[in-house]
């Protein structure tokens, strides 16, 4: 049975529009692009918003796809939202739910502002309750990760596989491989960043790695993070995304910039996301440390698989660390960048699917 709480949300018109502002665009106004950019032609996948109320009257929100119950459920990394996953998901073909984490997107900001891993999966447990879903292939990218090694930890019966996008619990210090663990350094480890914790540990001493055209470099993704937050128009979020070395183009970003910002009242326009109203070092905070989580992830029954962005920030000593500790696990790497779920949408999309035909004992 379906929780009495979980709803629809209405189709209600922008308020702004009766003041002589042009409506702020549909969220799902960008699928017909995301259709053609990953080419699966015109027939989308039947899709809703969803919203779930918790006991303390936090709102989770969520878009669910396809069938239901959802068979995969997908968490991004912190400072973005469900709609990261929009053309993975019309690759995979499959029946999804793109979780907004809480304090992301359309999901109620905490007065706490602990965006964790350990309070973030329990919201997502209740969401998936609130749905029936039952077992899920769980996908998390960053922090969404993070959360889903704790929600396979304290809710089993809700994950039957497990795939890291781009991370790894923190590498404790001092502890690391030899360079033969894995492919390339890739570089990595630093604070929370706009697709979330931006690499959990990098090596002292080691050397910034160099921007890459649509890939910011750590030092870009800290300052863009921490920096500006209101803006008179989205054009001004888009120009200052490009001069940080987001991208691939100015299209993808003006997408990604729309669906994850908002018009204020007073008609300038700011992130919709959490961290980027609090101060740098609490919004930096949410997977700073999470050396805690190797021993759940390592007592997983699950399959579990990292996937690895060649040019995204999971580094040699942390691959190392993953194979040593979670000797089950399999690793793959993918010509991308940290946001793996934008980069590559359709060859994410087909390791999912395949992954998720494993057997598995939940």
């Amino acid at each position: 049975m379906t929780d009495p709480h979980l709803t629809e949300p209405s189709d209600a018109t922008d308020e702004d529009a009766g003041a002589g502002r042009p409506a702020e665009p549909d969220e799902f106004s960008f699928l017909p692009d995301d259709a053609d950019r990953v080419g699966i032609g015109t027939a989308l996948p039947a899709h809703r918003r969803v919203n779930i109320t918790r006991k303390d009257d936090a709102v989770v929100s969520a878009i669910e796809w396809g069938s239901h119950p959802p068979q995969v459920t997908l968490l991004h990394g912190a400072g973005l939202n469900a709609h990261t996953w929009d053309p993975t998901v019309l690759c995979l073909n499959v029946g999804a739910l793109a979780v907004d984490l809480p304090g992301h997107g359309d999901s109620t900001w905490r007065e706490d502002a602990d965006y964790g891993p350990g309070r973030n999966a329990e919201a997502v447990a209740e969401l998936l309750a609130g749905l029936d879903a039952g077992p899920q292939v769980v996908v998390g990218q960053s922090l969404g990760g993070l959360t889903g090694i704790v929600l396979a930890a304290t809710h089993p019966e809700l994950v039957s596989h497990l795939i890291l996008v781009d991370i790894v619990p923190t590498v404790p210090p001092g502890e690391s491989d030899d360079a033969d663990e894995g492919a390339g350094d890739t570089g990595g480890p630093g604070p929370v960043g706009p697709g979330g914790p931006v690499g959990p540990g990098r090596d002292p001493g080691a050397a910034e790695p160099a921007a890459t055209p649509g890939k910011p470099t750590l030092a870009q993704i800290r300052e863009f993070m921490t920096g500006q937050r209101q803006y008179e128009n989205r054009e001004q979020i888009v120009d200052r995304a490009l001069a940080f070395g987001y991208g691939p183009d100015r299209g993808a970003l003006t997408r990604g910039v729309t669906l994850n910002t908002r018009r204020r009242d007073d008609g300038r326009y700011e992130f919709k996301h959490h961290l980027a109203h609090l101060d740098p070092e609490t919004a930096l905070a949410a997977g700073r440390d999470s050396s805690a989580l190797w021993s759940p992830l390592a007592a997983l029954t699950i399959p579990v698989l990292l996937i690895r962005g060649r040019q995204g920030v999971v580094d040699n000593a942390q691959i190392g660390a993953f194979r040593r500790r979670v000797p089950g696990g399999d690793v793959v790497e993918l010509d991308s960048g940290h946001n793996v779920q934008e980069d590559s949408p359709a060859a994410l999309a087909d390791i999912v699917r395949a992954f998720g035909e494993r057997p598995s004992p939940v």
